[in-house]
């Protein structure tokens, strides 16, 4: 059941039937949902444990952030309110999906959702417009869009589509038969005739992310090597001729829009520094339309520009703490066997973990659902990895049976070594060598100073990226 209710709410918030299905209009679906869900985890065989919600570092740091979200807050108990929904769903994910078999096909599903948009998005452009999208790409002045809250807006379709991209290359393209292959290749296809279609820039940008970090993740270095030379060859000529670049950046009023908000954003973030609080902060630009000058709110099209006018220093700390925490479970250890279906989960993991990243520079998804199901879906991966952990202690733990050869190995005695205050009292024990070499460590299960400071020079980097963004256009 608890397995059932992470696929179904993945599936809810990505398709939003209740935006364009008949007679579904206006339902709240994700309320029923959610209390199912939250039922199904008392209900489970061997109950529900409150110690195990937050048990690995990636659960402690996304308390961590919401805790800091809530309670820095003019109005705690309306942020609560507001917020804890995110939490909800992140630990329906993480304490819903109870294997490698359930992970995988997790991720699977959110691959196949973002290919059903996709097909959705390209098929209105043929007559088939089943969630009434053609009126907002009307709006959009052509650009392709969908009939649905989240994803009216181009740019959000295409980049939640682009998505789809490394997903589908780690299940159906790498290591697999030649069918597989030639359905990844046509998926792959249709993520780029959408993204084209919504001549969304930094979708653009985001898909030729995706294919380099594909097609070179796990590959030998030249290979690496290789498809980076050949990404930095032809780079400049691809930028060229992306939509909507006749005049270049400098000179589009979008981006010119984008980095006026950009600058208030940092300015809210020096003048306070824990920000202007929970989705509280934006942007107004002044727009000049003849003799008419009108003042208009600007989004600030990047997920660590919101979070840092929003919650301050200490907030974009908080929030890239989780992606120290994350990164460091997909690096600590891999997966030994390229075929396995751990090891499948942990590529599709890290590249979706380094898409999110490289995307929240492009657009606002700060308090987008996708994040805190991804990071939901990693700290699956993490306990996962630590029960592996668990058996190979105890298969590696010596039994009581004395070996072959009849002897039986004893603790050796050894004189206690001198400390500060003198000579031990006692000897001390000492296991013999068979005992203590092949001993395996338990699996790092705890925050602690290396993600910190990850978590610190990641705060550092993008507060000085951001400013070096913002002399290159505006100062």
């Amino acid at each position: 059941m608890n397995f059932m209710v992470a696929q179904i709410i993945l599936a809810l918030y990505y398709l939003r039937p209740q935006d364009w299905v008949p007679g579904m209009s206006g339902w709240n679906i994700m309320k029923p949902v959610t209390l199912l869900g939250i039922i199904a985890l008392f209900n489970r065989p061997a109950g529900l444990d409150v110690r195990n919600l937050f048990r690995n570092p990636v659960d402690w740091a996304m308390l961590l952030y919401g805790g800091y979200i809530v309670l820095s807050s003019d109005s705690v108990f309306d942020t609560l309110k507001a917020f804890y929904p995110f939490i909800v769903y992140f630990l329906l994910t993480s304490q819903g999906l109870a294997n490698e078999s359930e992970l995988a096909h997790y991720l699977k599903l959110w691959a196949i959702l973002l290919l059903i948009l996709a097909g959705l998005a390209v098929a209105s452009l043929f007559g088939f417009d089943l969630t009434g999208g053609l009126p907002m790409t009307e709006i959009q002045k052509g650009r392709l869009s969908l009939g649905t809250y989240m994803h009216s807006n181009p740019n959000a379709l295409g980049h939640s589509v682009a998505a789809a991209i490394p997903l589908v290359y780690v299940f159906w393209f790498s290591r697999q038969p030649i069918g597989s292959r030639i359905f990844a290749v046509l998926a792959c296809w249709l993520v780029y005739f959408c993204i084209e279609k919504t001549e969304s820039r930094g979708s653009f940008v985001v898909c030729a992310a995706a294919m380099i970090l594909s097609f070179s993740f796990g590959k030998p270095k030249i290979v690496q090597a290789f498809v980076v030379a050949l990404a930095l060859i032809t780079g400049g000529s691809l930028v060229a001729i992306m939509p909507r670049m006749a005049g270049g950046l400098r000179s589009d009023e979008g981006v010119q829009g984008r980095m006026l908000a950009w600058e208030q954003a940092r300015t809210s973030m020096q003048t306070n520094r824990f920000g202007a609080g929970y989705e509280k902060f934006t942007a107004y630009i002044r727009w000049r339309e003849g003799r008419f000058v009108h003042i208009i709110p600007k989004a600030t099209h990047g997920s660590y520009i919101k979070i840092g006018a929003d919650l301050g220093y200490p907030g974009l700390f908080f929030y890239l703490l989780i992606f120290a925490a994350c990164l460091r479970t997909m690096t600590l250890r891999i997966p030994s066997s390229e075929g396995d279906v751990l090891r499948k989960a942990r590529d599709a993991l890290f590249l979706s973990l380094a898409m999110a990243a490289f995307s929240g520079w492009m657009i606002d998804r700060a308090y987008h659902l996708e994040f805190f199901l991804l990071a939901g879906a990693i700290s699956v991966y993490h306990r996962l990895l630590a029960q592996q952990s668990e058996q190979e202690i105890l298969s590696s733990t010596p039994s009581d049976a004395p070996p072959e050869d009849g002897a039986i190995a004893e603790p050796i005695l050894a004189a206690a070594p001198l400390t500060a205050f003198g000579p031990g009292l006692a000897p001390h024990i000492v296991l013999p060598e068979a005992q203590t070499k092949d001993r395996v460590r338990p699996f790092w299960n705890r925050l602690g100073l290396p993600e910190i400071a990850a978590a610190a020079a990641f705060t550092y980097t993008t507060v000085f990226v951001w400013e070096r963004i913002l002399s290159s256009f505006l100062w």
